[in-house]
């Protein structure tokens, strides 16, 4: 078996229940002036490498039990995680419960480097940052950095994103810019989620209940029905509640309330042994109310604080408030569909084709000083309060050979991309209701992609050489409409193409059947575009140029002492260059341009480690340590300078995960533990100088305590116990933090993370 850092992937160890874990380094950095910071970190990889190649041989073995093998598909094809020359972390679905993760911002916390938070106060636009590349505003006229694919299909858009997966068997985290295997390209990386299907071996149903503090409660119910020897149905439903993190002590709901459910319908059809189909119908809605956007530090010298009137703040979080406008619940309604044929051509060689539409409309409010009215001395009512309206459509058509000739295997690629969406804000500021403000897009791309990897005869075929390479071609327009800025923008057109060819190389050398070694080099590239929210018609028509990164990235992955021991390690180097930077370019905070800055790096080493244990235990360790630094001070526009920070928002220098789990055969069934401390350096929340705050260091605490597989009787089936808790110090932590608001007298608006949570929670399977 060789083994490989570029993919990442956590799953449960063997016969003993646990998990193996990732370590993910990539490429050096080579640049004079941050040799000196990375540099020790670099020796003690190279020191912890150049043993893992030493004990490579076999040795005595530590325990009997053996790592569980960890199977990913981010090659189009189901590999080894540790053959695999790609950084990839993947919760499988043990984990994922084990964890309590039921949607993608409760999974930052467990994976170092890889940072998930919401868009200000919307728990429906969820943005994601991998090695600090990530996008710091949602817009639907730009495309995220790191790409979000749901069973392989793109999801084009950051709104609607929030949503809580249904029966998730698995989620992967690629590092690293991707586009070669993948539909549309990213510069950050690729998290892909994997759901369950419909399955003609067996009927099962499966039905969770969970109770928990905060009034949470959230049903889950799947039943699997095979109709025939080759069909089969398969229908999810989804209920979860929770009231809200922070009560309101005035109008309206609570903050952070949710309300949200989901049904789902798969149909596996497979007429014969070459051909199979399987369609997916979901419809999700999600009726939460936004987090509350706290002040946390005041600033008496803001232009209109003389006139505004916060009646709470503090530096601590608060367990409750008072707004002094209604907080309402915001809606979001969503619908796809996905149809998934594959067509094996021979024994070696499959045709795939992947076929999808999506629809959501969102509807969020938003009022981030909803403890402050204006007092009357310049303006009454609200400093400012919004609804955010979001109308977006996509379809996309991917066709993939998957394959291999002799010492070849390959994987190619043609895919198709359209989307429309529309979006406008109702809004008050400064007390006074404003006029018409909208923007209108469309976008189609197309692309051309694929990989070859050759395994040459000589060098006792240890030598994999991979070839990757893509060309994408899109075109994006815009409308907008904004009568409230001067001079105002009416009917301001935006259209424009834009193409790129993107190679990759990979070599990765075998060092024995459990260990091997990797080098790579990627390019990836996002398209250009233009802000929805720009106040400008001449930034808003010349629009943003395409952003484009080249990583190196060098890895070891092994397993050793017979398979007791998991170690991966990587290190990487980023250049980018055209980051489209979001910067305020207007009187009002939301009123924003993305201007390029050149020159920009990102540098930084990952290393997974997990230890199998005598008596059942399982120990793993996971640690990433993260310098970036922007290629200019300043950017200069239309609306004037903007002074920049030294480093790239949301992107700690150092973070990582302690975990102890244990596995104990009982007469009746297994009991199954685990305990998790996570940690997460302080990060800056903004690239702008003006608008920036610091995030401090946080830590979290984590654990649960299973007895499964309870035999209910000979055709009942079987009952899991589990007692779980999130966050049990109930520390403090910033997760959205900004100083857009100052003008207001607020100079540091803090969104904080959920504080402890804990609850039980009954599963039953049936037997048949």
């Amino acid at each position: 078996m060789s083994v490989n850092v570029r993919e990442m992937v956590d799953c449960k160890a063997c016969t003993a229940g646990f998990k193996p874990y990732k370590a993910d380094m990539d490429s050096f950095d080579t640049k004079e002036n941050s040799m000196h910071s990375i540099q020790f970190r670099c020796r003690l990889l190279t020191i912890a490498t150049l043993g893992a190649i030493a004990l490579s041989h076999p040795l005595k073995t530590l325990s009997a039990n053996q790592l569980e093998e960890v199977v990913v598909t981010a090659q189009k094809r189901a590999e080894s995680l540790q053959e695999v020359p790609i950084s990839i972390v993947s919760f499988n679905q043990d984990k994922l419960a084990t964890l309590r993760i039921d949607e993608l911002t409760d999974i930052g916390a467990s994976i170092p480097g890889f940072v998930v938070n919401n868009l200000n106060n919307d728990p429906a636009a969820v943005r994601l940052f991998i090695r600090g590349i990530g996008g710091n505003s949602v817009q639907i006229t730009q495309d995220p950095s790191v790409a979000l694919y749901m069973d392989g299909v793109y999801i084009g858009s950051a709104f609607g994103t929030g949503f809580e997966g249904v029966d998730v068997e698995r989620i992967e985290v690629l590092r690293g810019p991707q586009g070669t295997l993948y539909g549309r390209n990213a510069t950050g990386g690729a998290v892909n989620v994997i759901t369950r299907r419909a399955s003609t071996e067996a009927f099962v149903f499966e039905q969770d209940f969970s109770a928990g503090n905060l009034g949470a409660f959230k049903s889950s119910t799947s039943l699997n029905i095979p109709i025939s020897s080759n069909v089969a149905a398969k229908l999810n439903y989804l209920k979860s509640d929770r009231d809200g993190y922070v009560s309101n002590d005035g109008l309206g709901l609570d903050f952070g309330r949710e309300n949200r459910n989901a049904v789902v319908f798969d149909l596996h059809m497979a007429p014969s042994d070459w051909l199979s189909a399987d369609y997916r119908f979901e419809r999700t809605n999600m009726d939460d109310s936004q987090r509350l956007e706290q002040v946390v530090e005041l600033d008496p010298s803001g232009a209109l604080a003389f006139s505004t009137d916060i009646q709470q703040w503090s530096p601590d979080r608060l367990d409750d408030v008072t707004a002094v406008r209604s907080i309402s619940a915001n809606d979001l309604e969503l619908q796809s569909h996905s149809l998934h044929i594959n067509w094996d051509l021979s024994e070696a060689v499959s045709l795939r084709s992947i076929t999808a539409y999506r629809k959501f409309e969102n509807e969020a409010y938003s009022d981030p000083l909803s403890t402050a009215i204006g007092n009357g001395t310049f303006y009454n009512n609200a400093p400012y309060d919004a609804v955010f309206h979001t109308d977006y459509k996509q379809f996309s058509q991917e066709f993939q050979l998957v394959g291999g000739i002799n010492r070849f295997e390959y994987v190619a690629g043609a895919y198709l991309f359209r989307s429309e969406a529309s979006w406008a804000v109702n809004q008050v500021s400064i007390g006074f209701p404003l006029g018409p403000n909208f923007s209108d897009t469309e976008n189609s791309s197309e692309a051309l992609f694929g990989q070859v990897t050759y395994t040459p005869e000589f060098l006792e075929s240890r030598l994999h050489l991979t070839l990757g390479a893509r060309y994408s071609a899109e075109n994006r327009q815009a409308n907008r409409t904004n009568i409230n800025i001067t001079p105002p923008m009416i009917d301001a057109e935006y259209d424009k193409d834009f193409s790129k060819f993107n190679p990759a190389l990979t070599a990765s050398w075998d060092l024995g059947d459990n260990a091997n070694l990797y080098a790579k080099v990627m390019t990836g590239f996002k398209s250009g575009g233009t802000s929805m929210s720009s106040p400008n018609v001449v930034l808003y028509q010349k629009g943003f140029d395409e952003e484009e990164v080249v990583s190196y990235e060098m890895g070891y992955k092994g397993e050793l002492l017979e398979r007791s021991v998991r170690l991966n390690a990587a290190a990487f180097y980023t250049e980018m260059d055209g980051s489209q930077t979001s910067v305020q370019t207007g009187a009002a905070p939301s009123a924003r341009d993305f201007l390029p800055v050149d020159g920009n790096t990102f540098q930084g080493i990952e290393i997974d480690s997990t230890l199998l244990l005598p008596a059942g235990f399982s120990f793993s360790l996971a640690y990433s340590f993260l310098k970036t630094e922007l290629g200019e001070d300043s950017v200069t526009s239309a609306a004037g300078i903007t002074h920049l920070v030294d480093e790239f928002p949301y992107a700690p220098e150092h973070s990582g995960t302690l975990s102890l789990d244990h596995y104990l055969a009982l007469p009746v069934g297994e009991l199954t533990s685990s305990i998790e401390y996570s940690y997460q350096d302080e990060t800056f929340s903004s690239v702008n100088e003006n608008d920036n705050t610091t995030l401090p260091s946080y830590s979290l605490l984590g654990a649960s305590i299973a007895w499964k597989d309870i035999e209910l009787g000979a055709s009942l089936g079987y009952l899991d116990i589990q007692l779980w808790g999130r966050n049990l110090l109930d520390k403090e932590y910033a997760i959205v933090s900004t100083a857009s608001w100052q003008a207001f007298g607020a100079s540091n608006l803090t969104t904080f993370g959920d504080p402890r949570t804990y609850g039980i929670t009954l599963s039953y399977r049936s037997r048949y």
